[in-house]
């Protein structure tokens, strides 16, 4: 009966079509993770770009499940690979941003599938991802790249460094696990192989980028023109991503790696050249950041083709959608993600940057301390008052809280602020709404125009995120009075911070 099942979805799916598939019908499976750093969707064919820019995926997508509304739930790199193999946001696995370990006993897929009996290989371009950072637990073999090669400056270096991981594999019993980590389109962006280049500016160089425009001088046709030349520089980093991952494929299927054997591969996030930022991977709320490429894809039948867009899709539900299909059921006690193939579709998720992720600890670490009055609470809410007062002063926040509604429309709820002089669209600190799948681009803000759902939205995001755009609330720690941190949350928000399992 399931075999006849799987024949069934084997042929493309409709649009509209709910895509179902048993559990545990990949069991013994092997898996390979490949995340492409700093990809945006928008740039590829398969999610409506340019057919030049990552032709080898979009081939593949064609042969695969393809996750039409994906997100990151931030956009830095090492908590989003974090969330992916904990299936926990970070106020668990507690990587708020690039350069914290993971919580010594955060559940962690790696390790988890070996104990099973699962060989385990990985390679990361980022330094900040390596044993220091106890990213390598659970890893037989585990190459990531120091201090000194990071950022490897180009895609078939991420591709080599998984050459040893790969050789590991070849004489193993049982199934294996394996995690590419590629450059994708993270910078640097110069230098580029010209071969990739040509394809978008025949004309540039492939050694130095445009210049930057003076942000406070520059005006919005000036901008415009700036970000098209970027962009061209990224399309051909994409490029030589796709080059790179189809060669990567191709060692897979020379060692004879390919039988039974799911393919995932996704962004760990996108990257903004839009709305006025022009920063190579600037955190930003927009769709360019937090909206990810996701596909599964497998040589040997099991998978069914097409589209999933009737929910939306986190990277908090990798881990627990590979668990159903491995038909592994003792995950994490605690998850923030469900199983894509669930009969409850995801309509609504939350996203925040590194910087809101770090100010949401800080508050609920000073509500902690805000009734003690011993000498060594006071000393930790001095360092706190510091930490918060380098945060206000450096920090980029932003909160989105995104919601499908039942009749497709998607909706995107935005705070955004910052201390720095940006040339950010609504201004700093602005709530804003955006219909993304009428506008984008992001560039219509619905919330003079759409009041009640705003408003609606608004509600649900402070159920879901107590510290949603409560950006003031910071100040109780650059004060002298603790209890002043307690200002702006009411009961129903402390309830739900300690349901979330901030507060304690």
């Amino acid at each position: 009966m399931i075999r006849k099942l799987l024949l069934i979805l084997l042929v493309a799916l409709p649009a509209s079509a709910r895509v179902t598939v048993p559990e545990g019908a990949l069991k013994g499976w092997n898996v390979v993770l490949i995340t492409l750093d700093a990809t945006n969707p928008k740039r590829i064919a398969t999610y409506g770009g340019n057919p030049a820019v990552m032709p080898y995926l979009d081939s593949l997508a064609k042969q695969s499940l393809v996750m039409e509304h994906a997100y990151c739930t931030t956009g830095s790199t090492a908590p989003s690979h974090a969330t992916m193999m904990t299936g926990v946001l970070p106020h668990r696995h507690r990587v708020f941003y690039n350069g914290l370990p993971l919580a010594p006993k955060v559940w962690w897929l790696p390790e988890e599938l070996q104990k099973r009996g699962y060989v385990t290989a990985a390679s990361t371009i980022a330094f900040f991802m390596g044993k220091a950072y106890d990213f390598d637990r659970g890893w037989n073999t585990f190459v990531a790249a120091t201090t000194e090669q990071t950022p490897i400056g180009s895609n078939a270096g991420a591709r080599k460094l998984f050459s040893e991981p790969l050789a590991s594999l070849a004489n193993r019993k049982g199934p294996f696990f394996a995690w590419v980590h590629l450059k994708g389109g993270h910078a640097p962006l110069v230098p580029i192989d010209k071969k990739h280049l040509s394809l978008f500016a025949p004309n540039a160089s492939g050694d130095k980028l445009p210049a930057k425009y003076d942000e406070e001088l520059a005006n919005a046709t000036e901008r415009r023109d700036v970000e098209q030349k970027w962009l061209k520089y990224y399309d051909a980093n994409l490029h030589e991503a796709d080059v790179q991952l189809k060669a990567l494929l191709d060692s897979f299927r020379a060692a004879g790696l390919t039988k039974n054997t799911l393919f995932v591969i996704l962004a760990d996030h996108g990257e903004s050249f839009d709305h006025g930022i022009l920063d190579e991977h600037w955190p930003s709320p927009w769709e360019s950041t937090l909206r990810i490429p996701m596909l599964f894809y497998a040589e040997t039948p099991g998978m069914p083709k097409g589209r999933i867009n009737d929910r939306l899709v986190m990277t908090t539900d990798l881990t627990p959608t590979l668990l159903y299909l491995l038909g592994i059921k003792d995950g994490p006690q605690e998850s923030d993600g469900q199983n894509i193939f669930g009969a409850n579709a995801r309509q609504t998720f939350n996203a925040a940057s590194a910087s809101s992720i770090a100010y949401e600890d800080f508050e609920v670490q000073a509500l902690k301390l805000s009734s003690d009055t011993s000498d060594s609470a006071k000393s930790t809410m001095n360092k706190l008052r510091f930490d918060a007062g380098e945060l206000e002063r450096t920090g980029i926040f932003y909160w989105a809280y995104v919601k499908r509604m039942p009749d497709g429309h998607i909706y995107k709820l935005v705070h955004f602020g910052s201390s720095k002089k940006r040339a950010l669209a609504g201004g700093p600190g602005a709530v804003q709404l955006y219909d993304i799948g009428a506008d984008p681009a992001e560039v219509r803000d619905l919330v003079s125009e759409q009041r009640t759902i705003a408003s609606s939205l608004l509600r649900e995001a402070r159920t879901n995120l107590p510290l949603f755009g409560r950006l003031g609330a910071v100040e109780g720690m650059t004060t002298a009075n603790p209890a002043a941190m307690t200002q702006g949350l009411d009961k129903e928000a402390i309830e739900k911070l300690k349901a979330l399992g901030y507060l304690h």
